[in-house]
């Protein structure tokens, strides 16, 4: 009976396709089966579903979104038609340390991103999903995963419960209890069957991470951090938190004192996240005890972001909109009261509209133009124009990114590497004031939609220099259309320096960004 709902669970999940794989998950070669890349992350554009307005105004899109992944060589799944209004784009990660990402056509899209239909086995080009390996690759390897209790944890506690869930013979708990007693880098054990190494540097490290600040079993300047905010210079009798208060989009655990003082873990350095203002204003919070100066600094940013979560969801976007002068008192008070109008025709509604609530309301797409919800469409639409403003025009994103590096976060790397059926760490850097955010990027996409309201605004985590959408618009990229791929062979040493290939099937380009 197992055997049989193990067959009927792995068809339900590839059955799902690319929108269901989680972050590890192998792909392996159609022709050699120790050729594998690893799945990292699936979106598709308009990011809330339908389709864009014109051909023009989804190239433009596609050309900033491909130029800003980093490190990545780009390939286009069969060819865009002038009715392809929309595209996902699928990356993964080669054992080389470059990024393949794969541009796929769509003429529309669903509101809901499962819906959209990217096969498994024949949907990248050269690989296919490999199930039997996803089900051993990610199952248990987060520490949410791991850990059945995730609060106020020991280092005993850890590995306890990381030798409950493996096995005492595992050798993920032997790196456990290496790092718990301090055992010097370099660290190496047998790669364990069923488990990708990218996997386990990715995810699992995030367990070891926490324990090594504890025992002292890194580089760096960490211990910075510890004085300043600890009142000594080790993270010794501290305990973890992996569970409820761990800070969503900034960190990966928490170390907290014996006093209740709290530090943040964030093991994750090559990816940016969405925050919530919340985040931010809790490390500002944090900085204000020990660093008056910065918080005074940044004291017109940190009112804007108070008054924001004060005004809420629906009133965030009026209250700056009047701020920026993007809208004045009135036109607050008229999109106020719009709320509960029933839906109907755009061409309608903005014959009552004063000029610059007309002018939002057509400057914004919307799927159906018979049946639009002006609440939410005005709402949205002032909501889009306050994110580009402050981007832009205010000083937010180098405040930000001042107060997050300096808060009580440190970022962890992981330096390991794979060799001959073994895997080795060697080393966890630790770094204080951190370095890692370049940028903060004020947005409105995920929550502010022409027919609902998700949340208040959030912030993209701009690290290691990742591009922003402001200077994502000024650069050009090439894609071609996708070929067989070579997947026997590994990527040449050269390719990093390679130019993007060039097609003239690449969609033409455009200036207008899509808001």
């Amino acid at each position: 009976m197992r055997d049989y709902i193990n067959i009927i669970s792995n068809l339900l999940t590839e059955s799902r396709g690319i929108s269901a794989r989680r972050p590890g998950e192998e792909f392996v070669s159609n022709t050699n089966p120790n050729n594998v890349i690893y799945f990292d992350s699936v979106v598709f554009y308009p990011e809330d579903g339908g389709q864009y307005s014109s051909y023009e105004e989804m190239s433009s899109d596609l050309e900033k979104i491909v130029n800003a992944i980093p490190n990545a060589d780009v390939d286009l799944i069969g060819n865009f038609k002038k009715s392809d209004l929309a595209f996902g784009v699928a990356i993964f990660k080669h054992p080389s340390g470059r990024n393949l990402a794969f541009v796929k056509p769509f003429s529309q899209l669903n509101s809901d991103p499962t819906q959209n239909k990217w096969d498994n086995q024949t949907g990248i080009p050269g690989y296919r999903y490999n199930s039997k390996a996803a089900a051993k690759t990610q199952a248990g390897l987060t520490p949410q995963d791991i850990l059945t209790n995730q609060e106020n944890l020991s280092i005993s506690d850890i590995v306890k419960q990381i030798e409950i869930k493996f096995g005492n013979a595992s050798p993920l708990v032997r790196v456990a209890n290496d790092v718990a007693s301090a055992k010097p880098f370099p660290i190496s054990i047998d790669a364990p069957a069923g488990i990708s190494f990218t996997a386990f540097r990715d995810y699992f490290c995030e367990l070891l991470h926490p324990i090594a600040l504890q025992v002292g079993l890194y580089t760096g300047n960490a211990g910075d951090a510890a004085m300043r905010f600890l009142g000594q210079n080790t993270f010794d009798k501290t305990l973890v938190n992996f569970g409820k208060d761990k800070t969503e989009g900034l960190s990966d655990s928490v170390l907290v004192s014996g006093s209740g003082n709290k530090i943040k873990v964030s093991s994750k350095g090559s990816k940016g996240a969405d925050a919530s203002a919340k985040n931010l204003l809790d490390t500002v919070d944090d900085l204000s005890k020990t660093d008056k100066k910065l918080s005074k600094k940044h004291q017109e940013i940190i009112s804007m972001l108070r008054s924001m979560i004060q005004a809420g969801q629906a009133g965030a976007p009026l209250l700056l909109g009047e701020k920026f002068n993007i809208i004045d008192k009135t036109d607050a008070d008229i999109i106020s009261n719009l709320r509960g109008t029933r839906p109907g025709p755009l061409a309608i509604f903005i014959k009552s509209l004063p000029p610059t609530l007309k002018e939002l309301a057509l400057g914004r797409t919307t799927k159906d133009v018979k049946n639009v919800n002006i609440y939410f469409h005005l709402v949205a639409a002032v909501a889009h124009k306050v994110a580009d403003h402050i981007n832009k025009e205010t000083n937010f994103s180098q405040a930000a990114s001042e107060i997050l590096n300096n808060g009580a976060l440190i970022q962890v790397y992981t330096k390991a590497s794979e060799s001959g059926g073994k895997w080795i760490i060697n080393d966890f850097k630790a770094v204080w004031p951190g370095t890692i955010v370049s940028g903060v990027e004020f947005k409105a996409s995920k929550t502010y939609y022409s027919t609902d309201i998700k949340g208040n605004f959030t912030f993209k985590i701009l690290n290691n220099g990742e591009k922003s959408s402001d200077e994502i618009e000024q650069l050009q990229t090439n894609i071609s259309p996708s070929k067989t791929i070579d997947t026997d062979a590994s990527l040449p040493a050269d390719a990093v320096n390679r130019p993007s290939r060039k097609t003239r099937d690449t969609p033409s380009k455009s200036p207008r960004q899509k808001r």
